[in-house]
C-alpha cells in the first residue's frame, strides 16, 4: 500500500477539488440482528468502512477501499498509483468492474430449499465459488509465488475450506433434527410437488447426511417453529473448524512445514469459523460425529480438495467424539500469510455459500 503517493495525489489534486477526500478505508465486520432460527444463512454480510488517515492503521490489513479519485486505473493498463504520462487520475466509468447482484433480504419466498445431501451442497458451494469468485481464485498462484509456496497450495486452502466448513452438520445432533424434520415435511406434503416445481418430500434415509431440509419460509415457517420447541439444531461453524484443525493440520504440516502450515490452517479455521456469523468466535461444546459420518466427511473433502483428512483422527474423533474448544486460537496481526488466506477464504466462502442454491431456485414453480 503506497500511502505516500495517495497522499501525494491528493494534494495535487488543489484546492478546487470537491469530491471525496479519504484516501483509503478498512472494513469492520457488523453482526446483523438474529431474525428468526434460519436468519444466520440468509442475511448478507454487512460492513462499516472506517476511513484510515496514516499508513501505519493499514498494517495487518489484508482488505482495503482505495479511493478511485486519487489512483489511476483503466482496462488496458491496470491498476497504478501514480498516473502515466498522459494520463489522468481516477477510474473512467466504462472501466468501473461490475459488481455482484445484490442477495435478496430473505424476506418473503426467496430462501426456500429443496432436501440437498450433504455431497450435493459442498458439490455446489465449490461450483458457485469458481462462478462468483473468479477474482479470488486467479491471485491463488500470485500468492503461492509470493510466499513461496508450493504451486497449488493457496487454491488446495480455498478448496480445503469449502470441504470443511459444513462438517459440523454431520453432528448427531443435525442429522437428528434434519430425520425429523423431514419425517414431519413428507406426512405433510405426501407426494404434493413442492417449490421447486419437480421435487417431493424426501425421507432421510439411513446412512445418508443432509445439508439443507425441504422448507419454504411462505408455508413452513410456523411448524418450524413449534418444531424447534423440541430442539433446534446445533451450531456447526466453529465444529466444523475444530474437526479441520484436527484433521488437516498434520497435512498442511507435512506439505508446508511448521510456520506456513501453521498461517494456513489459521486462516482457513477462521474463515469457516465465520463463515455465517462475524461476531463468531469459535468457542464449542463436545460434540459427536453422526454414525459413520467420519467417513462421509472424508469422501467428501477427498473429492472436493483432492487430499485427504487425517484417517486415524477421524477415526479417533468418530469413536470418542470432538473435545470442546473454549480458547480458540486466533489469527496474529502480524502474520500475512495467515489474513491473506483467511480474507481470500472468507470471500470464497461468502459468495460460494450463499448463492450456491440460486440456480436451484430460479426454477421456483410458487410465487
Amino acid at each position: 500500500m503506497d500511502f505516500a503517493a495517495l497522499e501525494r495525489n491528493r494534494e495535487a489534486r488543489g484546492p478546487d477539488y470537491s469530491g471525496e477526500s479519504w484516501l483509503v478505508k478498512i472494513p469492520r465486520e457488523v453482526e446483523p440482528e438474529p431474525k428468526s432460527a434460519e436468519s444466520e444463512i440468509r442475511q448478507p454480510t454487512k460492513l462499516d468502512w472506517i476511513p484510515v488517515t496514516s499508513a501505519a492503521e493499514l498494517q495487518g490489513q489484508t482488505l482495503v477501499l482505495v479511493n478511485p479519485e486519487f489512483v489511476f486505473y483503466n482496462r488496458e493498463e491496470g491498476f497504478r498509483w501514480d498516473a502515466p504520462e498522459g494520463g489522468r487520475l481516477g477510474v473512467r466509468l466504462e472501466d468501473i468492474p461490475a459488481a455482484h447482484n445484490p442477495r435478496p433480504t430473505g424476506e418473503g419466498g426467496h430462501y426456500w430449499y429443496v432436501y440437498e445431501t450433504y455431497q450435493e451442497h459442498i458439490e455446489r458451494v465449490l461450483a458457485s465459488a469458481q462462478k462468483h469468485a473468479k477474482d479470488v481464485w486467479h491471485i491463488c498462484p500470485k500468492v503461492d509465488r509470493k510466499f513461496e509456496l508450493p504451486d497449488g497450495t493457496t487454491e488446495l486452502a480455498l478448496k480445503a475450506a469449502i470441504a470443511a466448513h459444513d462438517i459440523g452438520k454431520l453432528s448427531e445432533g443435525w442429522q437428528r433434527w434434519t430425520r425429523g424434520w423431514q419425517a414431519l415435511q413428507v406426512a405433510n406434503y405426501g407426494q404434493q410437488t413442492l417449490w421447486d416445481g419437480k421435487s417431493v418430500a424426501k425421507t432421510q434415509t439411513v446412512g445418508e447426511y443432509c445439508a439443507h431440509t425441504d422448507y419454504h419460509p411462505k408455508y413452513d415457517k410456523e411448524r418450524n417453529q413449534a418444531f424447534d420447541k423440541g430442539g433446534k439444531r446445533p451450531p456447526h461453524a466453529g465444529e466444523s473448524a475444530a474437526v479441520f484443525m484436527a484433521a488437516f493440520g498434520e497435512v498442511l504440516r507435512k506439505r508446508l512445514g511448521e510456520k506456513n502450515a501453521r498461517s494456513v490452517a489459521y486462516g482457513v479455521a477462521g474463515a469457516v469459523t465465520r463463515h455465517h456469523s462475524a461476531a463468531a468466535t469459535g468457542e464449542t461444546s463436545a460434540w459427536k460425529l453422526d454414525a459413520g459420518a467420519a467417513a462421509e466427511a472424508q469422501r467428501v473433502f477427498t473429492l472436493i480438495a483432492a487430499a485427504e483428512l487425517d484417517p486415524t483422527v477421524m477415526d479417533r474423533l468418530q469413536r470418542g467424539g470432538v473435545k470442546a474448544t473454549l480458547r480458540p486460537l486466533s489469527l496474529s496481526p502480524t502474520d500475512p500469510l495467515a489474513w491473506l488466506v483467511y480474507t481470500l477464504a472468507s470471500r470464497t466462502l461468502r459468495l460460494g455459500d450463499t448463492r450456491s442454491f440460486e440456480a436451484v431456485r430460479l426454477q421456483e414453480a410458487v410465487s
